[in-house]
């Protein structure tokens, strides 16, 4: 006679099998769904990227040491508000005597790259300026064989270099500009103003491309509390120009 334990086991084994075959089918079909759904309703973007500045239009204003020497002073500092010809840097020169580095411009301080006690040579940067008031854009340069594909109107997304825009958000906004030939040496400097990311993007053909974001109190951005926005003109940024966007079901169909 078969016990009782048996009887009881060779019931419940058929049980068992018959849950997990109804999971694992739930599960399947499931994964199925949303695939399915994905490949009629998802969206595939193509998008290419570039890497420049956060500035206030129209642009930067290099300050570059008229002289060699050291600095013997730095009388402003990062957000202060300038007018042309205020005082901004002295430097004592190798014959003894003092040159005051004015404001060619007035505009804030978005950049200073020395320091009391440095030496420096003749056109080295001092500091960068950017416009007191203004909308807000990005120039940033992408690779030239890809930028053939932008075009004036296409959204972009910008934010800082080192930061991620899906977890620190992105700033919103549209292509204004593309240049007809590749950014030389002299231009990427003069746009740039740095001297270790103008070396980065040398490196290959690269075009300069003008993304507009508007006006700094009204920015477009990806998250409602953005810490991107701590962003100013002059930050490095990254940038990505969406070239085409199509649902994957016409991507499919379209390569056949």
């Amino acid at each position: 006679m078969t016990p009782l334990w048996e009887l009881r086991k060779s019931r419940s084994l058929p049980q068992l099998v018959g849950v997990s075959s109804l999971l694992i089918t739930g599960i399947a079909t499931l994964s199925i769904a949303a695939m399915l759904a994905w490949v009629l309703l998802g969206t595939v973007e193509e998008q290419v990227e570039g890497t420049g500045l956060l500035i206030r239009e129209p642009g930067l204003t290099a300050v570059d040491a008229p002289n060699d020497g050291i600095v013997v002073d730095v009388t402003r500092t990062v957000d202060d508000v300038v007018v042309a010809g205020a005082p901004l840097f002295s430097l004592k020169t190798p014959s003894g005597s003092t040159v005051v580095v004015q404001a060619p411009a007035s505009g804030v301080v978005s950049v200073v790259t020395t320091t009391v006690g440095s030496v420096v040579q003749l056109g080295d940067r001092l500091a960068t300026l950017s416009p007191a008031t203004g909308p807000i854009a990005a120039t940033v340069f992408v690779d030239a064989l890809e930028a053939v594909d932008v075009e004036p109107g296409m959204e972009a997304i910008v934010w800082p270099f080192g930061t991620s825009p899906a977890e620190e958000g992105a700033a919103v906004g549209v292509v204004t500009s593309i240049a007809t030939f590749p950014a030389t040496f002299a231009q990427l400097e003069a746009a740039l103003q740095s001297g270790p990311l103008v070396a980065s993007l040398s490196r290959s053909p690269v075009v300069e491309v003008t993304i507009s974001l508007g006006d700094e109190r009204t920015l477009d951005w990806t998250l409602a509390d953005p810490a991107a926005a701590k962003a100013r003109p002059g930050s490095v940024v990254r940038a990505n120009v969406t070239i085409s966007s199509q649902r994957p079901i016409d991507a499919i169909l379209g390569a056949r």
